[in-house]
Formats: structure tokens, sequence, C-alpha cells
């Protein structure tokens, strides 16, 4: 092997986590405070030197299961490589628990001469103390003479790293680049593990230069091989890159998007991208310019896939009767043609479904695949219509005519809603909002109808003293607590409406409360959205689901928003906790129906995962159609499975991997509906969690962490057992990052005062799979006195990461290995 350009033929491991081109490897616990060091052992390369016990008699207390250092050879000749891995190893400061840690060093012969250290889990043991064990680890090489060297990873400086530190290193790999010259490489590539024959298919690849100089322009191509393919020569180009460059030892990810020929066959395939395609660069190695995708890309389904992409009414104040002028954007994202129609629906709701009021005749529309159009059409808006806000909706194809690749994106619903007015009066002030003894209040009536000024007017019932209702706004101060019904009045020429409404007004001191028990009813396909309301406490808000599920395609925001699309009809009932801007907390448990909107519909939006050579079934449902209903399957399904006519997926799966069936349910009057159906065959079906402990935070210092869990089926529902354990005053627990719902549980807030706070947490997987772990979370007060500089680095995660270090000259040849 070569170290800082110069050659050797034997290494000697250590089991303390590092290898030495120096016959100096014995003893040796503790790493180097700097490097260089004379001091210490030289020409080292360690990729985790800690004090680790790798020894089955020799460790103090438990010993892991399958602990050992490990090495592999292949000595292919000018490719050759080594790798040693260090496997479940405990620390000697471990007393009541084993800690148990993995990594690995690879070392690569020729032009390549490269190192690469890989990570992965590292779960602290307990020592005497039962505290969690400081690992106190270096991540670095050294020359032999020693006059270079360098310690990398999260902790560089003069700080050894902390075991939270080394726990943020999993999934992650270090490269260390010998510079040779100008050298281009394809270091990975992947794409979407299924595709559409005429669709983008999404694709990443990373691109490094290995070279300390910046290299371009160049392109970079795409092609689509069968899954055994071993060589690009004759495969179809379907991508190029625009010219690009990279900086010195620059490695980055470009995703692009591979337009997929219509006429392709389903079935397996595998991607190839070539750097510097068209030879732009003189490179001093040209081998590594090609890389094939990990895994296969499956193409299945033929069909159209309409979609509602826009919808605006040109006008927003009408009148009954009025013409209304209404543009519209759809699309067929399909690799089928279609001829279908398009229904202008209104609502007196933000949901829109087939039970809505139709505007006008339906329209017939062709497309063809991929085809855009748009069109500005005028609707009459019915007379007689109450005055009001209402909802301007499309719906394609909605008899369910056309057997689409996904039925899900034909409805749409304009942003913003329509106030008609019309000779009737109607009061839109929605229903009131408890108010608290002595804040001020301030709210605006409104109202639609007669010439558009209105005078207001209160006809029964009082409102709170301090309260007084003027024109068009109630405010004031109320200044006795209770409920004050009462009944508001608009006139405007000659018409007039009145509401009625109550006024609750709260003790500062009154217990938090939920004030939404009923929610109203969802229908499947459509927008749905709607906020949970409370009382008392002190807010703002925040609610989360602690038990149960909401109807899938909906979840429920911070904010207590439920919103989404619900993907199946029937009854979720969930529990969700409401907790205030202090410590108080009040539960809820609602219902929420997803109704049908008539005609045949498949339900069965997702199949569960299957285990390889295990048996297999699942039952198809559906909404609505006259029975018996009989199912086919559209494509091909994966080896060893079937679509049975009476509506069940059956069989004993033998291949792993992502696949996708379309099926059809008929009903006996010829009504049809169609599913693209997802699901995965895993080798190994365990789900876990696969944190395994969470950093100490510190009093009054924000805190932030990730827990997460793997295998199973997405999406995953994650949270604190409140039966088990609570976390620290000022933390809280959500799935949410911003807007967005994902599959990661954060721990974030502020802690309030010190302590160990023992928590559990549950993940439920979409398959109703359980998995649990135990943490405990140490809260420290706060140091008052100055810390000494150190190296500023994060103890959060870095998941899936790639480092790339340069600044070795790594030379020539590496032999077989010796050891000793």
């Amino acid at each position: 092997m070569t170290l800082y350009g110069d050659s050797y033929s034997t290494l000697w491991v250590n089991a303390n986590g590092w290898v030495s081109v120096l016959e100096n490897a014995d003893g040796y616990h503790l790493p180097p405070s700097t490097n260089p060091s004379i001091d210490f052992p030289n020409g080292y390369i360690a990729p985790l030197w800690a004090d680790w016990c790798a020894s089955i008699t020799g460790c103090v207390g438990a010993v892991n299961t399958g602990v050992g250092v490990y090495y592999e050879i292949d000595a292919t000749p000018g490719a050759g490589r080594i790798t040693i891995e260090w496997r479940n190893v405990r620390h000697f400061a471990d007393d009541q628990l084993a800690s148990d840690v993995d990594f690995s060093l690879t070392l690569y012969e020729g032009a390549r001469s490269t190192i690469e250290l890989r990570y992965g889990e590292a779960r602290p043991g307990l020592n005497m103390a039962g505290s969690f064990t400081n690992f106190m680890a270096r991540i670095g090489i050294e020359r032999a003479s020693p006059s270079e060297g360098m310690f990398l990873g999260p902790c560089p400086a003069a700080s050894p790293c902390t075991t939270a530190q080394v726990q943020s290193l999993r999934d992650t790999k270090i490269t260390i680049l010998a510079d040779l010259g100008a050298d281009l490489t394809v270091s990975s590539v992947s794409a979407a593990p299924t595709g559409t024959a005429g669709l983008p298919l999404s694709v990443d690849v990373r691109l490094t230069s290995r070279h300390g100089m910046p290299i371009g322009p160049f392109v970079y191509q795409a092609q689509l091989l069968g899954p055994s393919a071993t060589s690009t020569v004759g495969a179809p180009v379907l991508f190029v890159s625009p010219p690009t460059a990279l900086a010195a030892f620059e490695s980055r990810v470009d995703r692009f998007a591979i337009e997929l020929p219509a006429s392709l066959a389903d079935g397996a395939y595998r991607v190839a991208v070539t750097v510097d395609a068209d030879d732009r660069i003189a490179e001093i190695e040209e081998a590594d310019n090609v890389a094939f995708g990990a895994d296969t890309v499956t193409i299945a389904g033929r069909g159209p896939d309409l979609r509602a992409v826009r919808l605006r009414p040109l006008r927003t104040q009408v009148t009954a009767g009025d013409a209304l002028p209404v543009t519209y954007t759809v699309d067929d994202y399909g690799n089928e043609p279609a001829t279908f129609s398009l229904q202008l629906v209104l609502s007196d709701n933000p949901t829109i479904s087939t039970s809505d009021r139709a505007l006008g005749p339906p329209q017939t529309l062709t497309l063809a695949p991929r085809e855009t159009i748009s069109a500005t059409v005028t609707v009459a808006l019915p007379d007689p219509i109450r005055s009001g806000r209402y909802w301007l909706g499309a719906l394609l194809d909605p008899e369910l005519a056309v057997a689409e690749l996904d039925e899900g994106n034909n409805t749409r619903r304009a942003s913003e809603a329509i106030v008609v007015h019309s000779s009737q009066v109607a009061i839109l002030t929605p229903e009131l909002a408890a108010i608290s003894l002595g804040a001020p209040y301030d709210v605006r009536w409104e109202a639609v109808g007669g010439d558009g000024s209105f005078q207001w007017s209160i006809v029964s019932g009082s409102l709170p003293p301090g309260m007084t209702s003027s024109g068009d706004r109630l405010s004031g101060v109320a200044l006795a607590v209770g409920a004050f019904p009462f009944t508001v009045r608009a006139a405007s020429a000659g018409a007039s409406a009145e509401r009625d409404y109550e006024l609750v007004v709260l003790d500062p001191d009154y217990p938090l409360t939920f004030l939404s028990r009923g929610l109203p009813t969802a229908v499947l396909g459509a927008d749905y959205g709607v906020v949970l309301r409370a009382a008392g406490g002190r807010p703002p808000y925040r609610f989360r689901r602690i038990d149960g599920r909401l109807p899938d395609g909906l979840a429920l925001a911070l904010d207590g928003t439920i919103a989404g699309t619900p993907s199946a009809s029937g009854v979720g009932v969930f529990t969700v906790e409401l907790r205030d801007d202090g410590t108080a907390t009040a539960t809820a448990t609602l219902s929420l129906e997803v109704r049908s909107p008539g005609n045949l519909s498949i339900l069965t939006s997702a199949l569960p995962d299957a285990t390889l050579g295990e048996p297999y079934t699942q039952s198809l449902f559906v909404s609505g159609g006259a029975p018996p209903i009989r199912w086919r399957a559209l494509t091909a399904t994966p080896p060893g499975i079937v679509v049975a006519p009476e509506g069940a997926v059956n069989g004993i799966p033998e291949t792993v991997g992502s696949h996708r069936i379309l099926v059809e349910a008929v009903d006996t009057t010829g009504k049809m509906d169609t599913a693209l159906l997802e699901f995965e065959v895993r080798s190994d079906g365990l789900f876990r969690i696969v944190t395994t402990n969470v950093p100490a935070a510190v009093v009054r210092e924000p805190y932030e962490v990730s827990i997460e869990a793997n295998g199973g089926s997405r999406p995953f529902e994650c949270g604190v057992l409140r039966s088990e354990g609570f976390l620290p005053p000022g933390i809280d627990a959500t799935q949410r990052d911003g807007e967005e719902e994902t599959n990661t549980l954060f721990l974030r807030g502020v802690p309030e005062r010190a302590g160990r706070w023992p928590f559990t947490v549950s993940c439920t997987d979409r398959n109703r799979r359980e998995a649990q772990a135990v943490f405990l979370l140490e809260v420290e007060a706060p140091v008052v006195a100055e810390e000494p500089a150190g190296c500023g680095c994060s103890a959060t995660s870095t998941r899936s990461s790639e480092w790339w270090i340069v600044g070795l000259v790594l030379g020539a040849a590496m032999r077989r290995k010796s050891f000793r």
C-alpha cells in the first residue's frame, strides 16, 4: 500500500481502531492529542482510535455477540483492496452495559490509491456510575516519518470526538483521495424504484473530482440498460446534461429526469451514467467514468393519467344568474390518450365532490399523452341561489369511465372562494370564539345580498358587559364571566337576515378545554380542511395525535388544522392532545367519517409489505357498484403473486424489491375503476427504531434531536408513550419539519429544569407493526464559567453523508498484505 507517497507491504492491525505501516502497534489504547506526534506510534491510519475491546474473553463484563476484528482481501491485479472491520466492539470503561460500535477501513491500490472510512451504529454502554460511556475517539492519518498528519471527522481540532459526535457518523463515509492529476468519477447512481413508459424518471448521480484544480466544462449522459447488462455499448442515450464543471475535489449530487420512451416494454432496467461522455477532459484514469445504478428500476403500467392542474374564476363577486368566466388547465400525464368529460361544479363548502351542483353540461375533451390544454369557459350561476360564500370545483371523468394510472388527481378546487350576492341577505360571520375576562375583543360582521350596504342590530339577547355592537363591529373589553347568547340582524335594500350567536367569556384561570367535538364528514378523493378549536388556559395552543389513526390521506398539524385528501372511505377514530403555552393539557377522542362519492370506486390504495418466500394474501376493497365485483390485473404481477378474480392478492413472492400492479374492478352493470397498487417485498421484515440514545440537553438552551425508525413500510407514526415516562418540561415531540410531515420524530424545545427523564418512543408503520425504544434524556444545569474553545461540532446526526477530504498524496501499487 502507499501512505504519503511511500510504499508498504505489511500492515499491523490494532483492536483499538487503528492500523500502522510500522511494527509499533502493540498497546497504545488512547490516541495522541496532536498529529503529527513523534511520541506515539507513527505511520497510522485510524478510522476510530479509542480504548476498545474486541476480545471474547478479555473484556470486563458483558461481551457483544460477534465481537472482533475482521478483514477481507481482494487480490485482483491492479485493482486490489483490503477491508478491515471492527465489529460490535465495546469500550473498556463499560461496566454495567456493553457499548456496541461498528466501523471499517478500506485501502485501494493503483491509481485509485484511496482510503475509505465507513461508520455504522455506535451505541454507548454504561459505566460504574450508571452514566453513558464517553468514547473520546480520534480519526486521522499520519506519515511514518512523522512529519505530516491530520485529524479528520467531526472533531479535527484539539478535543477528541465525544460519544455524541461518534454517533453522528452513522451511515457516513469519509474518503481520502490521492491527487495524481485530472480525474472525474461517477461515485453513485440511484433512480426511482418504479417508472412508467412515456414519463420522466428521476435519477440522482454523484459526480466527483479527484483533482486539486477545477475541471470542466464537460457533460454527462444517461442510458437505460437491461438488468444484467455490464456495458453501455449500443444502448440509446436518453439524457445529456448541459456543460458543467467541478471545483477542486468537489463531490456533488445532481438530479435530473430521463424521458422514458413511450414504446418501452414493461420490465426491469438499470440506469447507467457516463461522465465526460464526449472525451473533452484528458484524465489520468478513464475506467471510472461509468457507473451503473445499484438497484433495478421496474417499468410498469399503461394508461392515461388525467390531472386537473389549475382552476380560477375570473370574478369572485357575483349575483344569482350571472355569467361567470372560468379558466382551467388540464393535462394527461400518462402514456395513453383519453377522451373524457370535465364537469364544473359549485360547492357550499371547501370539499369538492360529485354531489355538488353542476354548472352547465359537462365538456368532452380528448388529450394525447403528455398533452396540456388550457381554456376559458363561461358558466351561468344558478338562479335562485342564496347569498353566501361558495367554492368552484372541476371534476375530470366524474363517471369513472376512463381507466387511469392514478385516479386521485382528477379533482381541483379554486383557491379563492366566490361570494354570491342576491336579493336575499346572508350573514357570513362564523361562530364566535371564546374570549377571556378583561381581554380586548374586536370582530367585524360580514354579510352579502341586498345592495351591499348593511344596517346591523342586536334584536334579542344581550352582549357581555363592556362589549358593544356599533355599525359592522363587535368590540370592547368583557367585564363579566359567562355565556351570553344573542341574535344579530343584517338589513339591506328591504331584505334582512338574522343569525344566532353565543359569546363565551372565560375566567383567566378557566381550565384548558376542547371545544371541537364533532368533525364534518369528508369525501373520498376530495380536499378536506377543518380547524380544531379550544378555550381556556394560556394561548397559543398546540395539538397532536396521541392515539388512534386519522383516515388515510389526512394529517393533523400543530395548529389544530386537519387537512388533506382522503384516500379511503370509512371512519377514523383518534385521540388528540391539546397543550397550551404553559403546562396545561387536555385530550379529546374524535371520529371522522370519509364517504365515497358514489359509483364504483376502488378503496385499496396500497398493499402491506410482503416477505420473500412467505405466504402473502391481501383483500381488495371497493365502495359502490353492484356485486359481485370481478377483479383482474392489467399489468404483470411480481413472480409468485396473482390477483384473484374475487378480489385478493395472493401468493408467495419470489423476488425482493418494489412492485406496482394496475388492477381493475368491474361490477355487474359494467361500471369499472382502476387503481395502481404499490407494495414492497422485503428480505427481512424487521421494523425497529434505529436511534439508540439522545444527547444531553442544557437548561434554557435550544435543543433539537431526531429519532428515526427503519425497515417496515412507510409512512411511520411515531410518538412518546405518555404511560411510560415523560419528556422534560419545555421539550415536545413532533413529526413535522416545518410544514412537512416526515417519518422522523423530532424532539424540540428549550428545557426548563435539570434532571434525568426516561421516556419511551413508539413507532407504527403502515402495516400497523409497532417498534418501541426506551431513552434517557439528561438535562444539565447551565455552566456559568466560560468553557475553553473546542471544535464547535454539532451532535446532531448526519445521515447518509459523504465527506471528501484531500491533502494526502498517495503513490502507486499495493501488494497483498500479511498480518502479525
